[in-house]
């Protein structure tokens, strides 16, 4: 059951604006749009998460792009997924990566088209560690929390070198999603919620859920004075009425 849908975040929403708003021959404009590109990559690659979640038998509850403020800070940590099941809950994040994804002997970054990444199971195992405090806050107990990093790209190529054991189970294609799942419901045999309690959970978590707004323009640093001014036609989505 789905509790929090796929949408556009605010953040990719003033993205957009921002690149209207812009010139194209301003000197922020082709780094807007390339923020826009990689908003929408990973959007397209969150969608495809949702088609093998619907493949569950069991009861679960559904939420994408949940942050919630961290439980000792005035911070916010952020999961692509929550699934939520009386059993368990798991943690999905998800990288829309094509072709050749590498992870080295000894390294703790993943290389992609000559770009170096963050270690994305740290950074799952990280929302994971504030998941756990954020919890415990709660009336929930305490239930299990499981982490996984799926390859939405039909079209990648994982190649983790064999001394990262963790990694190789752990960062996964699209398609071994469900099978991953049903293990991991497996081995949590036990309820630990009440399915009603476990869709309690799952609504909670929607509440609490803060959207990311950050200043557009100075994260870009632009000024105001430099944006387009006038009204977007709705025809043809051009600026081209300007009151005075």
């Amino acid at each position: 059951m789905i509790i929090k849908d796929i949408s556009f975040t605010p953040y990719y929403l003033k993205l957009l604006c921002l690149a209207n708003r812009l010139d194209p021959y301003h000197a922020k404009y082709e780094q807007v749009k390339d923020r826009i590109k990689r908003e929408h990559s990973g959007y397209i690659g969150e969608k495809r998460v949702l088609y093998p979640l619907k493949k569950l038998t069991f009861p679960n509850f559904i939420l994408h792009n949940i942050r919630l403020q961290a439980a000792f800070s005035n911070k916010h940590f952020q999961m692509d997924f929550i699934l939520v099941t009386p059993n368990f809950i798991l943690i999905i994040e998800s990288k829309n990566m094509s072709g050749d994804v590498v992870m080295h002997e000894g390294s703790h970054q993943l290389f992609h088209h000559d770009k170096a990444y963050d270690d994305p199971l740290n950074q799952v195992e990280e929302q994971k560690f504030q998941l756990v405090n954020w919890l415990a806050q709660t009336n929930y107990g305490q239930i299990p929390i499981e982490t996984v990093v799926v390859m939405t790209s039909p079209n990648v190529r994982m190649n983790i070198h064999p001394s990262h054991q963790q990694h190789i189970k752990k960062i996964i294609p699209l398609a071994k999603l469900p099978a991953y799942i049903r293990r991991v419901n497996e081995h949590y045999n036990q309820s630990i919620l009440l399915v009603g309690t476990a869709r309690q959970l799952a609504y909670y978590f929607k509440e609490c859920h803060e959207d990311h707004e950050p200043d557009i323009l100075g994260r870009f640093g632009v000024n105001f004075d430099e944006l387009i001014q006038g009204v977007t036609c709705e025809k043809c989505n051009f600026i081209t009425i300007v009151y005075e």
